[in-house]
């Protein structure tokens, strides 16, 4: 995770799958979830504390990208704190 004003962007190694859990992670109502480099908005359920983001259905060669995929959390926030790495 790495997170800027407004967003969280969880970052994964290799594709997930249809579905990629998220723990302890809050969406607001009207927050958005996309994934950079592939256009519109993906859906999301809730399941306790868990995320769960839909994935598109994407075809061998048309991954945004090789190597790492980010998803863009807008509105989010922890439901717990998360530890900082040391200096």
């Amino acid at each position: 995770f790495t997170r800027k004003p407004g967003a969280i962007y969880a970052i994964t190694t290799g594709w997930p799958g249809k579905r990629f859990v998220l723990r302890n992670i809050q969406m607001p109502s009207k927050g958005r979830v996309t994934l950079l480099g592939w256009a519109g908005e993906l859906k999301v359920r809730r399941k306790g504390a868990d995320l769960i983001v839909l994935m598109p259905d994407i075809l061998p060669g048309q991954e945004p990208c090789q190597h790492a995929y980010t998803l863009k959390l807008e509105g989010a926030e922890f439901t717990q704190p998360r530890t900082q790495a040391k200096k």
